[in-house]
Parts: structure tokens; C-alpha cells; sequence
């Protein structure tokens, strides 16, 4: 008969989870709900604020009043350092997409004094991943902070907030009326509130994407994963699933989802047994490696595991199946490859501990599987 096996010093809580006589997918979706909380605690849009220098009472005043709008729509305001004043007009707006990639912002806003007036730098990225660059200026007056203000959340909610561009002065109900921005002559066709400039970028072909916009933090991958238990079983082939969110530019937290993981046997003298195996794990990347396109990352999680035996065998013996789970330590190395935007080549590499270890026997012969396993996964990502 085909049993699976294990040592004698399996601890008890391993009973707890053969017990379950489940499926993987289970523990998959209690860790997915822990991974989709976690990315729901950082769904904010990201807008970068530039802190303004110290001395300026009516730049700061409307760096304190923009800050605070952005909170109020829902803004993850993030305040950074930079310093653009020796830049000219044309520099200002790559100077900000920089900006932008390096903190994950999907709007940068930098305010400074020129030409006697307080204005109000914009580089922003929106729905369809439309990089552009814009500019408010307002007399430095006690309306100042209010105009820019206000006028930049309506700018930053029709381009980032889905529904807000149907009601872009919704959130002003309860205001006071909002005094027009003061405009040159030359300016007297443009309606007030109206930008003093606004410069569209034509968005970069797809090979030019992964450079020219802030990477993007939600992962969906499919994969064909490949599992060597050990030499007397073979190998074995499965589809993998898998959800990645970039907390941190240089840190990730993926879920991986693979089964069925078909095709590992043990043939023994009494008869074979077909291994039918199942993996679910929860790993953190640390990036450690970026150029061009290119990227690497230690990979380091833990999960579950589970397989399941079926017997042929010769008479007089009885076949019979049997399954067990056990816990997965994994650890490796994860690479990709923007090939767009949108879409990445991943390559994982991975070995794999058991606790405890796990074995199939037929009969009277057995065999453990091999601590480390080792399993290779090559595959597709898509950006959300």
C-alpha cells in the first residue's frame, strides 16, 4: 500500500493541520487576506510636496494649506527635499518625474517665488499614465494659500480620483467664494483659475515606459513552476499564481499560489506511487540589484505545503492514498525584466526546507523528499 511518511519526531501541531484534510488553497486565502490588508494600508495615491525654505511666509503658508487639502481628499502627502531654484523653466518638469520615481508618487508639487508672484510647479501622472507638467501662479497675498491650494487638489482628483472629474468643484460646498487668480494682459482670454501654463509630455512608446514613469507597486504574475523533490521522484510541472505589492522602492511583499504540481512519482519493487503536490507561501523581497530594466531581489517566506500519494500496486496488496501537510521554509533569489509599462519577465529560483520533512512509502520501501528542494519558476507579470 502507498502511505506518506514522516519521521517520529513530528510535533503535534502538525496533526492540527493533516487534520484539515483540505486543499492549500485555504491557507492561500487566509494569507492573501493578510497581504491584501497590508496593501490596503498604503492605497493612498503617494503626492510628493516639496518642503519650501525657510524665511518665506507666504510660500510656507501655502505648503502648510496644501499639505492639508491633500489630507482631506485623501492624499498620502509626503514631504521631500529638493531644490530646483537654479533650474530653468524647460528642466523643471524632469526634474520633477525624477522626483516622482524616486519616492513612488504619482503627483509632484514644488512651490517657489518668481517673478514676484507664488507658483506652484506640477508634474503629475494620471489614469491612463499620461505624464504632464503645470503651473499656478497667485499674487503673494493672504488669498494665496486658498487659490493654490484648492485649485491644486481639483487638478490632482480629476486626474487621479476616478468621478472626480464630474464634479470637480464638489468639494468646495461649504467654502468661502474663491477670489480669481490675478492674470497679465496677456493672459485676459484665459478664464480665471485657469493654469498660467500647462504643458502636456507626449507619454514614451512601451520600451521607454519603465524609465520615464514611477514603477508601479500592484503585481499580478502567472508562471510554470518546475519542483524536484529528489532523485527518486523525478520532477514535477505545475502553474504558479502569484500577487506582488512594492511597499518600498527597494522592498516587496508577494503571495505565491502553486498547484497542481503534477508529475513526481516513486517506483518501487512492489509497485509506484504518484505524487500529487500543492504550495502556498508568503515571501518579502529585498531588491538589491537595478539597471535598465533589469532587476534582483533575496527572496525570503515561509508557507505551506502539501502532497498527496496514489498507490499501484501488485496483489495481493491493497492500494491505498494518503496525504499529509507540513510547513515550507523558502528562501532564493527572484530576477525580471520590464519588457513594457505594463508587463515583466520574472524568473524565481528557489530552495525548499520542510518542517517537518515529508516522504512516500510503498510497501515496504520509502523515500524522503530531498531538504532542500529546489524549484524554478518562469513566467509573466502585469502592473495594475
Amino acid at each position: 500500500m502507498a502511505t506518506v511518511c514522516t519521521p517520529s519526531w513530528r510535533g503535534a501541531w502538525l496533526m492540527v493541520l493533516e487534520g484539515m484534510r483540505g486543499n492549500v488553497w485555504i491557507v492561500a486565502l487566509v494569507c492573501g487576506c493578510v497581504v491584501w490588508s497590508l496593501a490596503c494600508a498604503v492605497s493612498a495615491q503617494r503626492v510628493a510636496v516639496v518642503r519650501p525654505q525657510a524665511g518665506d511666509g507666504v510660500v510656507l503658508n501655502v505648503y502648510y494649506r496644501l499639505r492639508a487639502e491633500l489630507r482631506i481628499h485623501d492624499f498620502e502627502a509626503v514631504a521631500v527635499d529638493w531644490d530646483g531654484s537654479s533650474l530653468d523653466a524647460s528642466d523643471v518638469g524632469p526634474a520633477l518625474a525624477q522626483l516622482a520615481e524616486d519616492h513612488e508618487a504619482r503627483a509632484v508639487l514644488a512651490l517657489s517665488r518668481r517673478d514676484g508672484q507664488v507658483t506652484l510647479a506640477m508634474w503629475l501622472l494620471d489614469q491612463r499614465r499620461r505624464s504632464s507638467v503645470r503651473s499656478l501662479s497667485a499674487e503673494p497675498n493672504d488669498d494665496a494659500a486658498s487659490l493654490l491650494a484648492l485649485r491644486a487638489v481639483d487638478l490632482l482628483r480629476m486626474a487621479l480620483q476616478p468621478g472626480a472629474a464630474q464634479s470637480p468643484d464638489a468639494s468646495r460646498t461649504d467654502r468661502r467664494p474663491r477670489q480669481p487668480v490675478a492674470l497679465e494682459p496677456a493672459q485676459a482670454d484665459v478664464p480665471p483659475d485657469t493654469l498660467e501654463t500647462e504643458a502636456d509630455e507626449t507619454p514614451p512608446p512601451d520600451d521607454e515606459a519603465a524609465t520615464a514613469q514611477p514603477p508601479r507597486r500592484l503585481w499580478l504574475s502567472a508562471s510554470a513552476l518546475l519542483l524536484r523533490p529528489g532523485d527518486r521522484f523525478g520532477v514535477a510541472l505545475g502553474p504558479q499564481l502569484g500577487i506582488a505589492y512594492r511597499v518600498l522602492p527597494w522592498f516587496e511583499l508577494s503571495l505565491q499560489l502553486a498547484g497542481p504540481i503534477a508529475g513526481a512519482r516513486l517506483t518501487t519493487t512492489a509497485g509506484y506511487a504518484r505524487i500529487y503536490q500543492e504550495l502556498a507561501w508568503l515571501e518579502a523581497r529585498l531588491f538589491a540589484l537595478r539597471a535598465g530594466g533589469f532587476e534582483l531581489a533575496f527572496a525570503l517566506g515561509g508557507g505551506a505545503y502539501f502532497m498527496q500519494a496514489s498507490a499501484e500496486v501488485a496483489a495481493p496488496l491493497l492500494a491505498r492514498d494518503d496525504q499529509i501537510w507540513s510547513w515550507s521554509i523558502t528562501g532564493g533569489v527572484h530576477a525580471g525584466y520590464q519588457l513594457s509599462s505594463r508587463w515583466m519577465l520574472g524568473l524565481g529560483l528557489r530552495a525548499i526546507a520542510w518542517l517537518p520533512r515529508v516522504g512516500v512509502a510503498v510497501a515496504n520501501e520509502s523515500a524522503l523528499v530531498d531538504e532542500p528542494a529546489f524549484v524554478a519558476g518562469l513566467g509573466l507579470a502585469f502592473g495594475l
